[in-house]
Order: C-alpha cells, then structure tokens, then sequence
C-alpha cells in the first residue's frame, strides 16, 4: 500500500520511535537484571521491517539490527530497563557518549521511564538499507517513518524520518540462536510482537546513533530519502536534500489501522 507524506526541514530529527556523553566501556553484569519482558498490551506501535536488495532479514546480523533498534524505540517509549530482554545489559554505556564512530543517542538510553505513550498508536516503517557482518562485527543503517491511526500532527510525515546507524561487537559470550523466521506478513500473534528471549545474547551494542549532524545530500541519509521517495512519490526535494510534501499536512495527514508486526519475534526451534 502506498500513501502520501512529508515536509519541513526543521523536522528532520524530531521523531525517533528506533543517542552521544561518555559512559562505561562495557556492559553492566547487573542491568540486565531489572530488564522485564513488556507485555504485548502494552505496546503501543508495530514495527513492520522491509530491506534492500539482498537482505535476509531473518539472518541473524539483519536480527540483531532490527532487536536494537526495535528495543531503541521502546526504551524511549518506557525506559530502558523495561525494554525488549538483553537491551538494559548489551548496552556498552547506558549514557549518551559522543566519541566519533561509537555514538549512543540519548533518545535511546532515557533517564527515567521515557516518553510513556503516542499520542496516536502507530505503525512504524523501518527499512534495513544497509547491514555488514564478520565473526566480531555487525553494522547497519535503519531508516524510519510513522504512520498514525488518528489524523493528527505526525512530524515524520513532515521531513522527520530517520536514519538511524547501529553497530555491535562479539562479547566472551557465545553467540545466540537465530530466532525462527516469520514467511507471512499479513497476520501475527501477540505472543510474538516482541522477543522472549535475549536476542542479544553474545553481542554488545557499541553504536546506536541518530544520524543528524551529516549533510542532508550524503550517504547515508541520501539513501533513506530514496527509500522515502519510494513510499511518497509525489514528495520532492527541497534545497537541503530533505524529501518533503509540496503542501504541508498540519492536523489532516495520511492515516492507517496499525499494521501486524512483521517479521514476528518467534523463538528459535531450539528454545521454542
């Protein structure tokens, strides 16, 4: 399905659902253990994940992506300690920190419970553009829009997607079990919006970054605003790069009923 959106610059990096201060160079051996499973209730949002050319997004590199970021948006919805299993404790600093190449957005490791709820529950769009992989090293570029059920203000549509940038590295733990991958993107099961098991498990999140201090024209936003002119093709570029609508949306954007959860968080064969 497509539908129609986007516009002012100044937006660009005013929505996250999917974070810079110098913090602890490891994981914390105790964080994880305040780390509860949310229930599907509460979830307020779906993610529904597509990719480029290539990309299995049930590998297990393509998972580990898609955990953090997934877990990044619900950090900053409740609180870190009540994000996805494993987020709290695969962090490699639980504050922002803001050494080149290795940045963690504060959007992403809130103090407190976060931003709780959105005003209007939504479907996230991510797009796994990018993603490379070695025996110690995973990275990937996530872009991100939302679209709301309700017609209301919805700054992603407005020029704020994103692009977000992950990297994680092999702990002296081992490596996790792929989890089962999801074929059908039409329906899904509460018990599988959100991972029961520690995805994470063997890695450290070493970069989790909202890309918003490169040019508008480079790579790897200029990728995301292909992505995006894909969804809206009506939209058109304005003299920053940024793909916006011609005429802003105010209060009256495009809507759509919150799309099923894709792909699923089904356990491994092994630990189902």
């Amino acid at each position: 399905m497509r539908i129609s959106g986007l516009g002012r610059s100044g937006l660009l990096v005013a929505v996250s659902l999917v974070m810079a201060g110098c913090g602890s160079s490891g994981p914390s051996e105790q964080a994880g253990e305040r780390n509860g499973t949310p229930t599907p209730t509460d979830v307020t949002f779906h993610n529904v994940w597509s990719a480029g050319e290539g990309i299995d997004l049930g590998s297990r590199s393509a998972e580990l992506v898609r955990a953090t970021a997934e877990a990044a948006d619900m950090a900053s919805l409740r609180g870190i300690a009540a994000s996805y299993p494993g987020y709290e404790s695969a962090l490699a600093s639980t504050e922002p920190r803001d050494k080149v190449g290795w940045q963690i957005s504060g959007t992403y490791v809130p103090t407190g419970d976060g931003r709780n709820t959105w005003p209007s529950p939504p479907t996230s769009f991510q797009h796994l553009m990018d993603v490379s992989s070695s025996s110690d090293e995973v990275t990937g570029v996530v872009c991100t829009y939302s679209v709301l059920e309700e017609p209301r203000y919805n700054p992603s549509l407005e020029g704020g997607y994103t692009t977000t940038l992950i990297r994680l590295t092999r702990n002296d733990q081992p490596d996790g079990p792929v989890g089962t991958p999801d074929d059908d993107p039409s329906t899904a099961l509460p018990e599988h919006r959100i991972p029961s098991w520690n995805v994470f498990e063997g890695w450290t999140i070493e970069q989790l970054y909202l890309d918003d201090n490169s040019s508008l024209h480079d790579e790897p936003r200029a990728g995301c605003a292909r992505w995006m002119n894909q969804q809206f093709p009506d939209h058109i570029y304005n003299d920053a790069g940024l793909l916006v609508p011609s005429h802003t949306y105010s209060d009256n954007p495009p809507t759509m009923p919150m799309r099923p959860q894709y792909p699923e968080w089904i356990p491994p064969a092994s630990t189902a």
